[in-house]
Protein backbone atom coordinates (compact mmCIF):
# COMPACT_ATOMS: atom_id res chain seq x y z
CA UNK A 1 0.00 0.00 0.00
CA UNK A 2 1.06 3.21 -0.64
CA UNK A 3 1.81 5.98 2.13
CA UNK A 4 1.72 9.27 1.95
CA UNK A 5 5.10 11.05 4.21
CA UNK A 6 3.75 13.95 5.51
CA UNK A 7 5.15 16.93 7.36
CA UNK A 8 3.38 17.07 10.56
CA UNK A 9 4.33 21.09 11.72
CA UNK A 10 1.90 20.86 14.82
CA UNK A 11 4.02 18.53 16.37
CA UNK A 12 6.66 21.26 16.37
CA UNK A 13 4.63 24.13 16.82
CA UNK A 14 5.52 25.28 13.11
CA UNK A 15 2.80 26.43 10.32
CA UNK A 16 5.90 25.97 7.35
CA UNK A 17 9.14 25.14 7.30
CA UNK A 18 12.47 24.92 4.03
CA UNK A 19 13.42 21.36 2.80
CA UNK A 20 17.45 21.32 2.95
CA UNK A 21 17.82 18.31 1.03
CA UNK A 22 16.79 14.75 0.56
CA UNK A 23 18.72 12.07 2.15
CA UNK A 24 16.79 9.55 -0.64
CA UNK A 25 16.05 9.70 -4.14
CA UNK A 26 13.21 7.98 -6.63
CA UNK A 27 13.55 4.54 -6.20
CA UNK A 28 15.11 4.13 -3.09
CA UNK A 29 14.85 1.20 -0.82
CA UNK A 30 14.06 2.65 2.71
CA UNK A 31 13.70 1.13 6.00
CA UNK A 32 10.79 2.19 8.94
CA UNK A 33 12.73 5.06 10.59
CA UNK A 34 15.22 5.95 7.98
CA UNK A 35 15.69 9.66 7.39
CA UNK A 36 14.26 10.71 4.62
CA UNK A 37 15.02 14.50 3.92
CA UNK A 38 15.98 17.46 6.32
CA UNK A 39 13.57 20.18 7.29
CA UNK A 40 15.27 24.03 8.65
CA UNK A 41 12.42 25.71 10.74
CA UNK A 42 13.12 28.26 13.23
CA UNK A 43 12.96 26.18 16.45
CA UNK A 44 16.22 24.20 14.20
CA UNK A 45 16.75 21.51 11.74
CA UNK A 46 13.99 18.55 11.31
CA UNK A 47 14.60 15.24 10.02
CA UNK A 48 11.36 13.38 8.38
CA UNK A 49 11.66 10.20 8.58
CA UNK A 50 10.00 7.12 7.05
CA UNK A 51 6.76 5.29 8.36
CA UNK A 52 7.34 2.13 6.29
CA UNK A 53 9.73 -0.29 5.03
CA UNK A 54 9.10 0.28 1.24
CA UNK A 55 10.58 1.83 -1.70
CA UNK A 56 10.53 5.63 -2.39
CA UNK A 57 7.81 6.47 -5.33
CA UNK A 58 7.48 9.87 -5.65
CA UNK A 59 9.09 13.18 -4.16
CA UNK A 60 7.19 16.05 -4.20
CA UNK A 61 9.56 19.04 -3.16
CA UNK A 62 12.79 20.73 -4.16
CA UNK A 63 15.39 21.83 -1.79
CA UNK A 64 15.08 25.51 -0.83
CA UNK A 65 10.66 24.83 -0.83
CA UNK A 66 8.63 26.51 1.27
CA UNK A 67 6.69 23.25 3.31
CA UNK A 68 3.22 23.99 4.65
CA UNK A 69 1.99 22.04 7.92
CA UNK A 70 0.11 18.86 6.11
CA UNK A 71 1.66 18.69 3.14
CA UNK A 72 2.80 15.81 1.54
CA UNK A 73 6.47 15.52 0.91
CA UNK A 74 6.81 11.95 -0.32
CA UNK A 75 5.17 8.74 -1.36
CA UNK A 76 6.63 5.54 -0.18
CA UNK A 77 5.02 1.97 -1.38
CA UNK A 78 6.11 -1.70 -0.77
CA UNK A 79 8.95 -2.80 -3.38
CA UNK A 80 7.10 -2.93 -7.18
CA UNK A 81 4.27 -1.20 -6.70
CA UNK A 82 2.92 1.71 -9.07
CA UNK A 83 1.23 4.60 -8.57
CA UNK A 84 -2.14 4.86 -9.03
CA UNK A 85 -3.45 6.84 -12.02
CA UNK A 86 -5.35 9.39 -9.24
CA UNK A 87 -2.13 10.26 -7.57
CA UNK A 88 -0.87 13.79 -8.54
CA UNK A 89 2.07 15.05 -8.05
CA UNK A 90 2.17 18.43 -6.32
CA UNK A 91 4.51 20.49 -8.37
CA UNK A 92 8.23 19.49 -8.97
CA UNK A 93 9.97 16.80 -11.07
CA UNK A 94 11.35 13.89 -8.94
CA UNK A 95 14.57 14.14 -10.80
CA UNK A 96 17.52 14.94 -8.50
CA UNK A 97 19.30 17.31 -10.98
CA UNK A 98 16.03 18.90 -12.05
CA UNK A 99 15.22 19.61 -8.03
CA UNK A 100 18.68 21.09 -7.36
CA UNK A 101 18.08 23.26 -10.81
CA UNK A 102 14.81 24.34 -9.29
CA UNK A 103 15.90 25.19 -5.57
CA UNK A 104 16.43 28.84 -6.44
CA UNK A 105 13.91 30.50 -8.79
CA UNK A 106 16.29 32.54 -11.79
CA UNK A 107 15.35 35.66 -12.83
CA UNK A 108 17.19 36.92 -15.75
CA UNK A 109 13.94 38.31 -17.65
CA UNK A 110 12.92 42.29 -18.40
CA UNK A 111 10.42 41.78 -16.07
CA UNK A 112 12.79 41.83 -13.01
CA UNK A 113 14.53 44.89 -14.39
CA UNK A 114 12.09 47.99 -13.38
CA UNK A 115 12.99 50.85 -11.41
CA UNK A 116 10.93 48.61 -8.40
CA UNK A 117 13.93 47.29 -7.07
CA UNK A 118 15.43 48.67 -3.94
CA UNK A 119 18.80 46.90 -3.74
CA UNK A 120 21.07 45.06 -6.28
CA UNK A 121 23.59 42.75 -4.87
CA UNK A 122 26.50 41.76 -6.79
CA UNK A 123 27.83 38.61 -5.51
CA UNK A 124 26.82 35.84 -3.42
CA UNK A 125 29.23 35.20 -0.43
CA UNK A 126 28.73 36.00 2.88
CA UNK A 127 28.42 40.11 2.64
CA UNK A 128 26.29 39.35 -0.30
CA UNK A 129 23.68 36.92 0.58
CA UNK A 130 23.56 38.39 4.10
CA UNK A 131 23.05 41.88 2.83
CA UNK A 132 20.22 40.66 0.85
CA UNK A 133 18.42 38.88 3.76
CA UNK A 134 18.59 41.68 6.41
CA UNK A 135 17.49 44.63 3.38
CA UNK A 136 14.72 41.79 2.68
CA UNK A 137 13.67 41.98 6.17
CA UNK A 138 13.34 45.64 6.20
CA UNK A 139 11.02 45.02 3.10
CA UNK A 140 13.26 46.05 0.41
CA UNK A 141 12.50 43.95 -3.01
CA UNK A 142 16.17 42.49 -3.84
CA UNK A 143 18.06 40.88 -6.26
CA UNK A 144 21.25 38.97 -5.91
CA UNK A 145 23.56 38.00 -9.18
CA UNK A 146 25.81 34.94 -8.51
CA UNK A 147 27.47 33.08 -11.13
CA UNK A 148 29.01 30.50 -9.26
CA UNK A 149 27.70 28.88 -6.42
CA UNK A 150 25.94 30.62 -3.31
CA UNK A 151 28.12 30.98 -0.08
CA UNK A 152 30.83 32.24 -2.13
CA UNK A 153 34.63 30.67 -1.31
CA UNK A 154 33.83 30.70 2.50
CA UNK A 155 31.51 27.78 2.52
CA UNK A 156 32.46 26.23 -0.53
CA UNK A 157 36.23 26.09 -0.61
CA UNK A 158 37.04 28.12 2.35
CA UNK A 159 36.52 28.19 5.91
CA UNK A 160 33.70 25.85 6.18
CA UNK A 161 35.89 22.93 3.94
CA UNK A 162 38.98 23.66 6.51
CA UNK A 163 37.14 23.68 9.86
CA UNK A 164 35.14 20.89 8.97
CA UNK A 165 38.08 18.49 8.05
CA UNK A 166 40.23 20.23 10.79
CA UNK A 167 37.26 19.30 13.38
CA UNK A 168 37.61 15.46 11.88
CA UNK A 169 41.58 15.49 12.17
CA UNK A 170 41.21 16.93 15.76
CA UNK A 171 39.01 14.22 16.74
CA UNK A 172 41.11 11.61 15.61
CA UNK A 173 44.47 13.03 17.86
CA UNK A 174 41.96 13.32 20.72
CA UNK A 175 41.43 9.65 20.44
CA UNK A 176 44.93 8.75 19.32
CA UNK A 177 46.51 11.17 21.96
CA UNK A 178 44.43 10.35 24.80
CA UNK A 179 46.07 7.12 26.62
CA UNK A 180 47.40 9.21 29.95
CA UNK A 181 43.60 9.40 30.59
CA UNK A 182 42.78 6.35 30.67
CA UNK A 183 41.58 6.28 26.73
CA UNK A 184 42.53 3.29 24.54
CA UNK A 185 41.36 3.63 20.89
CA UNK A 186 42.65 -0.01 20.27
CA UNK A 187 43.03 -0.42 16.32
CA UNK A 188 42.30 3.23 15.13
CA UNK A 189 42.19 4.32 11.98
CA UNK A 190 41.35 7.48 9.86
CA UNK A 191 39.39 7.00 6.50
CA UNK A 192 40.33 10.02 4.19
CA UNK A 193 37.74 9.48 1.73
CA UNK A 194 34.86 9.06 4.54
CA UNK A 195 36.17 12.59 5.82
CA UNK A 196 35.99 14.22 2.10
CA UNK A 197 32.39 12.81 1.90
CA UNK A 198 31.46 14.65 5.47
CA UNK A 199 32.97 17.68 4.31
CA UNK A 200 30.99 17.82 1.07
CA UNK A 201 27.71 16.51 2.47
CA UNK A 202 27.86 19.33 5.06
CA UNK A 203 28.67 22.20 2.32
CA UNK A 204 25.97 20.99 0.57
CA UNK A 205 23.15 21.22 3.59
CA UNK A 206 24.16 24.72 4.54
CA UNK A 207 24.49 25.83 0.76
CA UNK A 208 20.99 24.71 0.29
CA UNK A 209 20.04 25.75 3.37
CA UNK A 210 21.19 29.65 2.39
CA UNK A 211 19.38 28.78 -0.63
CA UNK A 212 15.86 28.14 0.85
CA UNK A 213 16.60 31.30 3.04
CA UNK A 214 16.54 33.43 0.40
CA UNK A 215 13.79 32.00 -1.23
CA UNK A 216 11.98 32.44 2.01
CA UNK A 217 12.57 35.68 2.30
CA UNK A 218 11.78 36.73 -1.26
CA UNK A 219 15.28 37.90 -2.86
CA UNK A 220 15.34 37.46 -6.37
CA UNK A 221 18.49 35.37 -7.36
CA UNK A 222 19.88 35.52 -11.15
CA UNK A 223 22.00 33.13 -11.91
CA UNK A 224 24.70 35.08 -13.64
CA UNK A 225 27.65 37.05 -13.43
CA UNK A 226 26.58 40.93 -13.14
CA UNK A 227 28.59 44.12 -14.15
CA UNK A 228 28.74 47.43 -12.48
CA UNK A 229 27.60 49.96 -14.81
CA UNK A 230 27.22 53.79 -12.71
CA UNK A 231 25.00 54.40 -10.40
CA UNK A 232 21.73 52.82 -10.02
CA UNK A 233 22.63 50.46 -13.19
CA UNK A 234 23.77 46.65 -13.19
CA UNK A 235 23.70 44.15 -16.26
CA UNK A 236 23.72 40.33 -15.41
CA UNK A 237 21.70 37.47 -17.21
CA UNK A 238 21.61 39.46 -20.85
CA UNK A 239 19.39 42.33 -18.45
CA UNK A 240 20.03 45.94 -17.68
CA UNK A 241 18.23 46.37 -13.99
CA UNK A 242 17.76 49.74 -12.64
CA UNK A 243 18.18 49.58 -8.59
CA UNK A 244 17.92 52.24 -5.76
CA UNK A 245 21.00 50.71 -4.19
CA UNK A 246 23.92 49.13 -5.14
CA UNK A 247 25.84 46.40 -3.16
CA UNK A 248 29.17 45.42 -4.80
CA UNK A 249 30.18 42.18 -2.54
CA UNK A 250 31.45 40.17 -5.62
CA UNK A 251 34.68 39.19 -3.18
CA UNK A 252 38.47 38.33 -4.10
CA UNK A 253 40.52 35.98 -5.87
CA UNK A 254 43.63 33.83 -5.23
CA UNK A 255 46.80 35.56 -6.50
CA UNK A 256 48.28 34.60 -9.12
CA UNK A 257 51.40 31.77 -8.75
CA UNK A 258 55.20 32.89 -8.68
CA UNK A 259 56.80 29.51 -8.87
CA UNK A 260 57.78 27.86 -12.47
CA UNK A 261 56.20 24.48 -11.92
CA UNK A 262 56.30 23.65 -16.20
CA UNK A 263 58.64 20.53 -14.61
CA UNK A 264 56.66 19.35 -12.01
CA UNK A 265 55.60 15.51 -12.14
CA UNK A 266 53.73 16.13 -8.50
CA UNK A 267 50.42 17.99 -7.67
CA UNK A 268 51.46 21.73 -7.14
CA UNK A 269 48.05 23.29 -5.95
CA UNK A 270 46.21 26.17 -4.49
CA UNK A 271 44.85 26.04 -0.85
CA UNK A 272 41.51 25.74 -2.22
CA UNK A 273 42.31 22.17 -3.63
CA UNK A 274 44.24 21.29 -0.44
CA UNK A 275 40.76 20.04 1.20
CA UNK A 276 39.89 18.28 -1.75
CA UNK A 277 43.31 15.84 -2.31
CA UNK A 278 41.61 12.39 -2.22
CA UNK A 279 44.49 10.87 -0.29
CA UNK A 280 46.98 11.97 2.52
CA UNK A 281 50.57 12.59 0.97
CA UNK A 282 53.35 11.25 2.90
CA UNK A 283 54.97 14.61 2.47
CA UNK A 284 53.94 18.18 1.80
CA UNK A 285 55.35 21.51 1.32
CA UNK A 286 53.30 24.58 1.72
CA UNK A 287 54.15 28.02 0.11
CA UNK A 288 52.99 30.63 2.77
CA UNK A 289 52.94 30.79 6.50
CA UNK A 290 49.73 33.35 6.79
CA UNK A 291 46.98 31.75 8.67
CA UNK A 292 45.66 30.05 5.87
CA UNK A 293 49.30 27.74 5.44
CA UNK A 294 49.60 27.44 9.04
CA UNK A 295 45.65 25.91 9.23
CA UNK A 296 46.68 23.53 6.12
CA UNK A 297 49.94 22.50 7.71
CA UNK A 298 48.04 21.86 10.94
CA UNK A 299 45.12 19.52 9.37
CA UNK A 300 47.72 17.15 7.43
CA UNK A 301 50.31 16.99 10.17
CA UNK A 302 47.67 15.76 12.82
CA UNK A 303 46.55 13.01 9.93
CA UNK A 304 50.53 11.91 9.65
CA UNK A 305 51.45 13.89 7.07
CA UNK A 306 55.08 15.19 7.16
CA UNK A 307 54.85 18.66 6.61
CA UNK A 308 57.28 21.35 5.57
CA UNK A 309 56.16 25.15 5.40
CA UNK A 310 58.29 27.89 3.82
CA UNK A 311 57.68 31.38 4.30
CA UNK A 312 59.21 34.21 2.67
CA UNK A 313 59.52 36.90 5.69
CA UNK A 314 61.10 36.60 9.01
CA UNK A 315 58.53 34.77 10.52
CA UNK A 316 55.01 32.87 10.18
CA UNK A 317 51.87 35.53 10.62
CA UNK A 318 53.49 38.31 10.10
CA UNK A 319 49.60 40.07 10.42
CA UNK A 320 50.15 39.01 14.33
CA UNK A 321 52.93 41.02 15.30
CA UNK A 322 55.45 40.95 18.47
CA UNK A 323 56.94 37.07 19.42
CA UNK A 324 53.63 35.09 17.83
CA UNK A 325 54.68 33.85 15.09
CA UNK A 326 57.48 32.13 17.16
CA UNK A 327 54.90 31.37 19.59
CA UNK A 328 53.29 29.26 17.01
CA UNK A 329 56.04 27.48 15.52
CA UNK A 330 57.26 26.39 18.59
CA UNK A 331 53.77 24.98 19.40
CA UNK A 332 53.09 23.13 16.07
CA UNK A 333 56.46 20.91 17.10
CA UNK A 334 55.53 18.38 14.56
CA UNK A 335 55.77 20.58 11.80
CA UNK A 336 59.07 21.86 9.94
CA UNK A 337 59.23 25.55 8.97
CA UNK A 338 62.01 27.32 7.29
CA UNK A 339 61.57 31.32 6.96
CA UNK A 340 63.40 34.00 4.91
CA UNK A 341 63.17 31.40 2.06
CA UNK A 342 61.15 32.06 -1.40
CA UNK A 343 60.52 29.08 -3.88
CA UNK A 344 61.63 29.19 -7.52
CA UNK A 345 60.73 26.09 -9.09
CA UNK A 346 59.27 22.74 -9.00
CA UNK A 347 61.19 20.22 -11.19
CA UNK A 348 60.09 16.22 -10.45
CA UNK A 349 58.93 16.03 -7.43
CA UNK A 350 62.08 18.48 -6.21
CA UNK A 351 61.74 22.04 -4.85
CA UNK A 352 64.37 24.41 -5.51
CA UNK A 353 64.27 27.97 -3.12
CA UNK A 354 66.77 30.99 -2.42
CA UNK A 355 67.34 31.11 1.72
CA UNK A 356 69.83 33.29 3.41
CA UNK A 357 72.53 30.09 3.07
CA UNK A 358 71.50 30.36 -1.08
CA UNK A 359 70.38 28.00 -3.20
CA UNK A 360 68.79 24.83 -1.74
CA UNK A 361 65.93 21.82 -2.61
CA UNK A 362 64.04 19.56 -0.65
CA UNK A 363 61.91 16.67 -1.93
CA UNK A 364 58.45 16.44 -1.51
CA UNK A 365 54.81 14.66 -2.60
CA UNK A 366 52.47 17.24 -3.10
CA UNK A 367 53.32 21.47 -3.12
CA UNK A 368 50.26 23.65 -1.68
CA UNK A 369 50.91 27.06 -2.86
CA UNK A 370 48.93 29.96 -0.28
CA UNK A 371 50.10 33.25 -2.14
CA UNK A 372 46.96 35.21 -0.53
CA UNK A 373 44.02 36.72 -2.07
CA UNK A 374 43.13 40.32 -3.72
CA UNK A 375 39.65 41.96 -4.50
CA UNK A 376 37.94 41.46 -7.90
CA UNK A 377 37.44 45.10 -8.41
CA UNK A 378 36.70 43.82 -11.89
CA UNK A 379 37.15 47.52 -13.70
CA UNK A 380 34.46 49.36 -11.43
CA UNK A 381 36.95 52.59 -11.61
CA UNK A 382 35.75 52.58 -14.96
CA UNK A 383 32.66 53.58 -14.27
CA UNK A 384 33.75 56.45 -11.79
CA UNK A 385 34.13 54.33 -8.23
CA UNK A 386 37.25 54.98 -6.33
CA UNK A 387 39.35 52.00 -5.57
CA UNK A 388 42.99 51.69 -3.48
CA UNK A 389 45.90 49.52 -2.93
CA UNK A 390 43.76 47.03 -1.01
CA UNK A 391 40.54 47.38 -2.79
CA UNK A 392 37.20 49.45 -3.20
CA UNK A 393 37.32 52.64 -1.29
CA UNK A 394 34.83 52.80 1.44
CA UNK A 395 34.09 54.94 4.58
CA UNK A 396 33.00 53.60 7.65
CA UNK A 397 29.54 53.30 7.06
CA UNK A 398 30.37 51.06 3.48
CA UNK A 399 29.46 53.62 1.42
CA UNK A 400 31.56 54.40 -2.07
CA UNK A 401 31.98 57.68 -3.52
CA UNK A 402 29.46 57.06 -5.62
CA UNK A 403 25.61 58.03 -4.62
CA UNK A 404 23.49 55.18 -3.55
CA UNK A 405 26.67 52.47 -4.20
CA UNK A 406 27.84 50.59 -1.47
CA UNK A 407 30.47 47.85 -0.99
CA UNK A 408 31.71 44.87 1.72
CA UNK A 409 33.15 42.36 2.57
CA UNK A 410 36.49 41.24 0.32
CA UNK A 411 36.09 43.31 -1.84
CA UNK A 412 37.27 45.94 -0.13
CA UNK A 413 40.56 44.27 0.92
CA UNK A 414 40.24 45.69 4.37
CA UNK A 415 39.79 42.17 6.52
CA UNK A 416 39.02 39.16 4.17
CA UNK A 417 37.49 37.12 6.93
CA UNK A 418 33.75 36.15 6.62
CA UNK A 419 32.89 37.93 9.96
CA UNK A 420 33.89 41.00 8.69
CA UNK A 421 31.76 40.96 5.36
CA UNK A 422 28.74 39.51 7.70
CA UNK A 423 29.38 43.04 9.94
CA UNK A 424 30.37 45.32 6.90
CA UNK A 425 27.33 43.94 4.88
CA UNK A 426 25.16 45.00 7.93
CA UNK A 427 26.02 48.47 8.19
CA UNK A 428 25.83 48.91 4.59
CA UNK A 429 21.85 47.70 4.87
CA UNK A 430 21.38 49.81 7.73
CA UNK A 431 22.37 52.50 6.43
CA UNK A 432 20.70 52.17 3.01
CA UNK A 433 17.63 51.64 5.07
CA UNK A 434 18.00 52.90 8.40
CA UNK A 435 19.42 56.13 9.81
CA UNK A 436 22.27 56.16 8.02
CA UNK A 437 24.77 55.90 11.26
CA UNK A 438 25.85 52.51 11.87
CA UNK A 439 29.52 52.28 11.18
CA UNK A 440 32.37 49.36 11.10
CA UNK A 441 34.79 49.48 14.12
CA UNK A 442 37.82 47.13 12.28
CA UNK A 443 39.80 47.51 15.74
CA UNK A 444 37.10 45.09 17.25
CA UNK A 445 37.28 42.68 14.86
CA UNK A 446 38.74 39.75 15.79
CA UNK A 447 40.44 36.84 13.48
CA UNK A 448 41.55 33.16 14.62
CA UNK A 449 43.95 30.57 13.29
CA UNK A 450 42.61 27.29 13.44
CA UNK A 451 45.71 25.29 14.40
CA UNK A 452 46.38 22.73 17.46
CA UNK A 453 46.79 24.90 19.44
CA UNK A 454 44.22 27.26 17.73
CA UNK A 455 45.36 31.20 17.90
CA UNK A 456 43.10 34.28 18.09
CA UNK A 457 43.39 38.24 18.42
CA UNK A 458 41.92 41.18 18.51
CA UNK A 459 42.89 44.85 18.65
CA UNK A 460 46.04 46.06 18.56
CA UNK A 461 49.05 44.74 19.84
CA UNK A 462 51.79 46.37 21.89
CA UNK A 463 53.55 47.83 18.83
CA UNK A 464 50.37 49.19 17.12
CA UNK A 465 49.25 50.70 20.34
CA UNK A 466 52.47 52.65 20.59
CA UNK A 467 52.71 53.33 17.32
CA UNK A 468 49.76 55.56 17.95
CA UNK A 469 50.82 57.03 21.10
CA UNK A 470 49.35 55.02 23.26
CA UNK A 471 51.25 54.11 26.37
CA UNK A 472 50.10 50.51 27.26
CA UNK A 473 51.13 47.67 29.32
CA UNK A 474 50.99 43.71 28.45
CA UNK A 475 49.66 41.33 30.73
CA UNK A 476 49.70 37.17 30.24
CA UNK A 477 48.27 34.52 31.99
CA UNK A 478 49.23 30.81 30.80
CA UNK A 479 45.89 28.45 30.14
CA UNK A 480 47.45 26.28 32.72
CA UNK A 481 46.19 28.19 35.72
CA UNK A 482 42.71 27.66 34.50
CA UNK A 483 41.02 24.63 36.56
CA UNK A 484 39.29 23.15 33.34
CA UNK A 485 41.96 23.79 30.91
CA UNK A 486 44.48 21.81 32.96
CA UNK A 487 41.87 18.73 33.50
CA UNK A 488 41.12 18.94 29.86
CA UNK A 489 44.36 18.59 27.85
CA UNK A 490 47.49 16.85 28.44
CA UNK A 491 49.15 19.50 25.90
CA UNK A 492 48.75 22.64 28.42
CA UNK A 493 50.82 24.86 26.12
CA UNK A 494 48.52 28.34 25.94
CA UNK A 495 48.48 31.52 27.24
CA UNK A 496 45.76 35.02 27.14
CA UNK A 497 48.08 38.48 26.36
CA UNK A 498 46.02 41.37 26.86
CA UNK A 499 46.90 44.89 26.24
CA UNK A 500 45.56 47.90 28.12
CA UNK A 501 46.05 51.43 28.40
CA UNK A 502 48.11 52.24 31.34
CA UNK A 503 45.80 55.60 32.29
CA UNK A 504 42.68 54.62 31.42
CA UNK A 505 42.91 50.70 31.46
CA UNK A 506 40.65 50.59 28.87
CA UNK A 507 41.34 46.89 26.56
CA UNK A 508 42.79 47.55 23.29
CA UNK A 509 44.11 43.97 22.12
CA UNK A 510 43.82 40.88 23.00
CA UNK A 511 45.56 37.50 21.90
CA UNK A 512 45.26 34.08 22.86
CA UNK A 513 47.12 30.76 22.30
CA UNK A 514 45.51 27.33 23.16
CA UNK A 515 42.68 24.42 22.86
CA UNK A 516 39.34 26.53 22.56
CA UNK A 517 40.80 29.97 22.17
CA UNK A 518 38.51 30.92 19.32
CA UNK A 519 35.27 30.20 21.49
CA UNK A 520 36.77 33.17 23.99
CA UNK A 521 38.02 35.74 21.56
CA UNK A 522 34.32 37.03 21.53
CA UNK A 523 34.22 38.35 24.68
CA UNK A 524 37.66 40.22 23.90
CA UNK A 525 36.19 41.51 20.70
CA UNK A 526 32.61 42.84 22.72
CA UNK A 527 34.95 44.74 25.35
CA UNK A 528 37.09 46.62 23.38
CA UNK A 529 34.09 47.80 21.08
CA UNK A 530 32.58 48.78 24.19
CA UNK A 531 35.72 50.98 25.50
CA UNK A 532 35.54 48.64 28.64
CA UNK A 533 38.39 48.78 31.25
CA UNK A 534 40.48 45.94 32.41
CA UNK A 535 39.02 46.90 35.82
CA UNK A 536 35.48 46.38 34.12
CA UNK A 537 36.30 43.05 32.96
CA UNK A 538 37.23 41.99 36.09
CA UNK A 539 33.83 42.07 37.79
CA UNK A 540 31.76 40.35 35.64
CA UNK A 541 31.27 36.89 36.68
CA UNK A 542 32.42 33.49 34.42
CA UNK A 543 30.98 30.45 35.35
CA UNK A 544 33.59 27.26 36.67
CA UNK A 545 35.17 25.81 35.95
CA UNK A 546 35.11 26.98 32.01
CA UNK A 547 37.64 28.55 29.81
CA UNK A 548 36.04 31.46 29.82
CA UNK A 549 37.72 32.59 33.20
CA UNK A 550 40.77 32.44 31.53
CA UNK A 551 39.96 35.56 30.30
CA UNK A 552 38.51 37.28 33.40
CA UNK A 553 41.16 36.27 35.13
CA UNK A 554 43.78 38.03 32.53
CA UNK A 555 41.84 41.09 33.29
CA UNK A 556 42.09 40.54 36.56
CA UNK A 557 45.61 40.37 36.76
CA UNK A 558 45.85 43.47 34.42
CA UNK A 559 43.49 45.48 36.58
CA UNK A 560 45.86 45.12 39.81
CA UNK A 561 48.86 45.57 38.05
CA UNK A 562 50.29 42.33 38.63
CA UNK A 563 52.73 40.89 36.48
CA UNK A 564 51.87 36.95 35.76
CA UNK A 565 54.84 36.76 33.59
CA UNK A 566 57.98 38.76 33.67
CA UNK A 567 59.30 39.55 29.85
CA UNK A 568 62.08 36.89 30.04
CA UNK A 569 59.34 33.98 30.57
CA UNK A 570 57.91 34.52 27.29
CA UNK A 571 60.34 32.48 25.69
CA UNK A 572 59.08 29.54 27.78
CA UNK A 573 57.60 26.71 25.27
CA UNK A 574 55.31 25.52 27.56
CA UNK A 575 53.08 28.50 27.43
Amino acid sequence: MVQEITFEGEEYQIESAILLDWSVSVGSVVERGETLCTLDSPGGTIEITSKVDGKVLQLFYAPGDEVQNGTALALVGEPGEALSDDLSTPGVSADPDEMLREAVGVHTSPEGSGSDIDLFVIGGGPAGYRAALRAARHGANVVLAEENLLGGTCLNVGCVPAKTLIHIARVYRGAADSTAMGIDAGRLSYNHTTALDWKNRSVERLRRGIEGQLKRAGVQVVRAGAHFLGPGRVRAGGTEYRTRYILIANGAQGAPFHVDISDASIPVLGSAAAFDLTKVPDRMLILGGGYIGLEIAGLFSALGSRVTVMESESDVLSFAGSDIGRQMRLAMDTTRFIVNAQARSVSGNTVYYVDERGEQSLETDCVIQVVGRRPRIDGVDKHGIEVNEQGITVDECMRTNLEGVYAAGDVTGKLMLAHAAYRMADVAVNNMFGNGTDTVNMNAMPWVVYTMPELAGCGRNQVQAEAEGLEVEVNLLPLASNNRYLAEHADTRGWCRLVSEVKSGKLVGAFMMGHGVSELIAQAAMAIDTDMSVHEISKIVAPHPTMSESFRDAADSASHISKVMAADHLSNPHL
